[in-house]
């Protein structure tokens, strides 16, 4: 409980409840008036709580609701260097990721470059068959949840702005299958549909990562086209784990609230 005045921060061992974890989001209630709450995230140091800023816009866009706000304060934060977001489709996980990965990039200058990355896995039995082309061309089809979510937030600028950041480097599509092996200094990598990966593949991807980079894990748990359950995959060890939850360099947040459309939240409630 905090009071409405409150700018932080909070020490930990103030409150009789837990355990908390560095970087753990918070929704704290005011000591005066029950329907006033407000944000906080536990310190790296895992001492005290700090609030989360209430005004934030990336590439153009505000978070919708509280879970997002608290999404995009640790997006936004270099010094947390892994974010896994779980949710299901439509709550925002993706466009939250490249919101801040663009601003990151275009505003800030603080990473190189954007790497996008998915399975080139397609939904159930529905499979693409052979796909012509070089490996580009071959990965493009399974590109389109990135693609639907930079033109909304580069629209401003037109899509052939795109194909400048493609052609200068600046953004680049890796299919995590031949990752193997490459090291990724510099970067924010966007890692979309991990849900199904098993703990060998997510090691793959994870461990690519070098020096002054930031990676964002993102999958939704109730969509997987594999024989693994959620329990088996590595997505699920990772945020079961108590060294990744006691880390300073992770953080976890579930998004809840569909921001898509209401047909597309009744349907993923009912399916």
């Amino acid at each position: 409980m905090v009071n409405k005045l409150w700018k932080g921060p909070i020490k930990l061992e103030d409150f009789s409840v837990g355990p908390f974890y560095p970087n753990m989001s918070i929704v704290l209630k005011c000591i005066e008036c029950e329907s006033h709450s407000a944000l906080g995230r536990v310190s790296k140091n895992g001492e005290v709580i700090l609030k989360v800023p209430e005004e934030m816009s990336y590439s153009g866009i505000s978070p919708r609701n509280k879970e997002q706000k608290m999404l995009m304060d640790c997006l936004f934060d270099d010094d947390v260097t892994m974010n896994i977001i779980t949710g299901h489709a439509g709550t925002g996980k993706t466009i939250c990721a490249t919101a801040v990965a663009l601003t990151k990039l275009l505003d800030t200058s603080k990473y190189d470059s954007i790497i996008f990355t998915k399975p080139m896995t397609s939904v159930g039995n529905m499979n693409l068959g052979a796909v012509p082309g070089d490996l580009r061309e071959k990965y493009d089809p399974y590109l389109l949840s990135f693609y639907c979510n930079l033109e909304i937030l580069l629209s401003k600028h037109g899509l052939k702005y795109l194909d400048l950041l493609e052609d200068e480097g600046k953004i680049k599509w890796i299919p995590v299958s031949v990752m193997r092996g490459a090291s990724f200094s510099n970067s924010f990598i966007v890692a979309d549909e991990v849900q199904s990966f098993s703990p060998h593949e997510l090691k793959t991807l994870c461990t690519r990562i070098g020096e002054g980079s930031k990676i964002v894990l993102m999958g939704d748990p109730s969509q997987r086209d594999s024989d693994l359950t959620w329990e088996e995959t590595g997505l699920y060890r990772l945020i079961n784990s108590l060294q990744i939850k006691e880390s300073p360099l992770t953080s976890y947040i579930e998004l809840i609230k569909g921001c898509r459309s209401p047909l597309a939240d009744l349907v993923a409630e009912v399916l």
